[in-house]
């Protein structure tokens, strides 16, 4: 079946954008997909795509602690402490920016935690789709595969930074319709062969009705 998958049309699943940031697939059912994939398996398919895309609690708690707590605590110390310069001790002082300073270097190992949650992620999607898509490619009477895509393409901001951004597609290609021969291969499976009066070697039973 896998090797015999012919595509004839393909059918392209958007990101749901909201405030500049995705997380999910529209799950809006296509029109091309009509008597092919009902309506709630294509609405279950997309829920169970969606949620492989979430963070995991320990993936938010790690973000939490290292990208976070770094920040707000950097800022937090390092502010007071250069207020503090020219109105308190030096031991005052000098504490906070050293905290601040130790907050701030979490930063860096952040980026790192960030990026492979990111992977992660991504992996997951991806085997999410994979597990979809061997479930419709043996659907009759037309099957399907579901594919994911990525394009990634980098920002850059008025102050000179830059970032790279990577969108998500779901392209669902419509296969042909299975063959008569093997419709009917399965319709004859159906039919059951009457049992025989007798067996080779052995004399076949008369009954005489009254």
């Amino acid at each position: 079946m896998l090797g015999s998958f012919v595509p004839l049309n393909t059918v392209t699943i958007q990101e749901h954008f909201r405030c500049c940031r995705s997380n999910r697939f529209d799950s809006d059912f296509p029109v091309e997909l009509f008597g092919i994939i009902h309506p709630v398996e294509f609405d279950q398919s997309i829920s169970t795509i969606n949620y492989a895309r979430k963070s995991t609690f320990h993936e938010k708690i790690l973000v939490f602690l290292f990208t976070i707590v770094p920040i707000v605590g950097a800022i937090s110390f390092v502010t007071p402490g250069l207020v503090l310069i020219t109105f308190a001790s030096r031991p005052v002082w000098i504490t906070l920016l050293a905290i601040g300073g130790v907050l701030f270097i979490l930063i860096f190992p952040g980026i790192f935690v960030n990026n492979w949650i990111s992977r992660r992620r991504s992996h997951r999607l991806k085997h999410a789709v994979e597990l979809e898509s061997l479930k419709y490619l043996g659907k009759r009477p037309i099957p399907t595969r579901w594919r994911l895509i990525s394009h990634s393409y980098r920002t850059y901001s008025s102050q000179g930074g830059s970032r790279t951004q990577t969108i998500y597609l779901i392209q669902i290609d419509i296969g042909q319709r299975l063959n008569a021969q093997s419709r009917g291969d399965a319709v004859q499976s159906q039919w059951t062969l009457p049992e025989p009066i007798a067996y080779i070697g052995q004399k076949p039973r008369i009954i005489l009705s009254a």
